[in-house]
């Protein structure tokens, strides 16, 4: 009686966990934070709630760039719409393993998770 019990909790346990799916580049994207350090120092930062995307770079901890809102991404490019300013910003990127490549005006910057 008591297995048949422990079974079945563990059951519905298993059952109504929650876990993320990847079902695209855009989920994969979206569900990790990351970051990239370069040559020169900067630390970049790529990180989302929900469809918000917040992207940073600092050198000694001085903010270079910041840009924060809605982000809409396909197949080939990441968009986020900068919402102090009222302007998208339109990336390229690659995606292949833990690496997170963005091409931004001929330069790329390479996240990893």
């Amino acid at each position: 009686m008591k297995l048949k019990l422990i079974t079945s909790i563990l059951i519905i346990l298993f059952l109504t966990s929650c876990t993320q799916v990847v079902f695209d580049n855009s989920d994969e994207i979206r569900m990790n934070k990351w970051s990239a350090k370069s040559e020169n120092g900067n630390i970049s930062v790529l990180k989302f709630k929900n469809d918000i995307a917040e992207f940073k770079v600092k050198n000694n901890n001085k903010e270079i760039v910041y840009l924060k809102g809605l982000c809409l991404i396909d197949d080939k490019k990441l968009m986020i719409y900068n919402k102090s300013e009222q302007e998208p910003y339109f990336f390229e990127y690659k995606i292949k393993n833990n690496n997170l490549i963005l091409k931004y005006d001929g330069k790329n910057l390479k996240f990893t998770r």
